[in-house]
């Protein structure tokens, strides 16, 4: 029972990892984007 906890526990968090890494796609997309749409206008703050 303990070693499937184990690996229940590497499977979350190897999920969690992946899903860490997306946000910071995500982020990143997002970054883009809003420096995009600032170039387009000048007068918005971030």
């Amino acid at each position: 029972m303990l070693h499937l906890q184990g690996q229940l526990y590497s499977l979350v968090i190897l999920i969690l990892s992946k899903f860490e890494k997306c946000n910071k796609i995500l982020m990143g997309l997002k970054n883009k984007l809003n420096s995009l749409s600032d170039k387009r206008k000048p007068y918005r703050t971030i």
